[in-house]
């Protein structure tokens, strides 16, 4: 095994990733709609979205998702570009991976739009985890279009971010808010400073691109175009 892990960016793993947001997001709706609690469905459809491991079988490199039920094959002979995307210095997911990125803004959209359009008959939980998904989903998707050489800008924003995430709840629906709020805070910090330090790994197939994500990209790399010449 590679030590990596692939992003759901295309095929079959992209749509599971797609539907299960999209289905979490509208998941209230449909649960009053059918009279039954469905968010099951979506979370499971999510989970198997992501990537669990990479391998080499044979002539192939192996790309897992879902706890290793789906497989994505690149024929070794095939890769015409391999490179650590997040090291270029204008290079973002964005500008390969566009509907990947896109899903991020729509979910974050979504949620606005619920928050301050909707008002989800002033349900304040729903109302709540609309501010965090906004805050979420908004940064990971500059996360994915600013390169990674672009880390001022990013902080500046997630700065903001954390102010919104603390400030709004608490003007809007007391300081029963600011605990959750600041925990929040810290798990996104985390999720971003984690995602921002990982290497991201370019592979390019056949016309197809692929993005690997693995905290020492260099090894990856070394270990791939080993395979290549041995293949």
């Amino acid at each position: 095994m590679i030590k990596a892990a692939p992003l759901p960016v295309g095929g079959i793993p992209l749509l599971l990733f797609a539907s299960g947001l999209i289905g979490i997001m509208g998941v209230w709706y449909l649960s009053k709609l059918a009279g039954i609690p469905v968010e099951w469905i979506f979370v499971i459809i999510w989970v198997f979205s992501n990537g669990v491991g990479v391998g080499l079988d044979g002539n192939e490199l192996v790309l897992f998702y879902g706890f290793w039920s789906i497989k994505q094959r690149i024929p070794l002979d095939s890769v015409e570009e391999l490179s650590i995307l997040s090291r270029l210095e204008w290079g973002s997911v964005t500008r390969y991976f566009k509907a990947y990125t896109f899903i991020w803004l729509v979910i974050a959209l979504w949620a606005f739009l619920e928050l301050f359009v909707l008002n989800w008959n002033g349900n304040p939980l729903r109302l709540y985890m609309d501010v965090f998904v906004i805050t979420m989903f908004a940064l990971f998707f500059l996360s994915l279009t600013l390169p990674k050489t672009e880390k001022g800008i990013l902080r500046v924003v997630a700065f903001g971010c954390a102010a919104f995430l603390v400030v709004f709840p608490l003007f809007k629906w007391g300081s029963k808010t600011l605990v959750p709020g600041m925990f929040f805070v810290l798990l996104i910090a985390f999720m971003v400073k984690t995602f921002k330090k990982d290497d991201l790994i370019l592979i390019v197939a056949d016309g197809k691109s692929y993005l690997l994500s693995s905290n020492d990209g260099e090894e990856v790399l070394r270990a791939v175009r080993e395979a290549m010449e041995n293949a």
